[in-house]
C-alpha cells in the first residue's frame, strides 16, 4: 500500500506541475496580447499575489493531510 501512495504522490505532482506551467505560461504570455500596456503591472501583480496566496493554501493542506495521516 506505501507505494501505491508514493506513486500516486509521485503522478499527481507531475500534473500539478504541468497544469501550473500550462497556466504561467498562458497568462505571462498572452497578457500583453489582451491588456492596455498600462494595466500589465497591475494584472501581473495581482497574478503572482493569487499565485502565492493558491500555493500557501495547497501547501497547507497538503502538510495537515501528511500530519494526520503519519501521526
Amino acid at each position: 500500500m506505501q507505494s501505491l501512495t508514493l506513486s500516486l504522490a509521485i503522478v499527481f505532482t507531475l500534473f500539478a506541475s504541468i497544469a501550473t506551467g500550462w497556466y504561467e505560461a498562458l497568462s505571462i504570455a498572452g497578457a500583453p496580447m489582451e491588456l492596455d500596456p498600462k494595466d500589465i503591472g497591475m494584472a501581473n501583480g495581482a497574478q503572482y499575489s493569487l499565485r502565492t496566496i493558491a500555493a500557501s493554501i495547497a501547501s497547507e493542506w497538503t502538510s495537515f493531510g501528511v500530519r494526520r495521516q503519519f501521526h
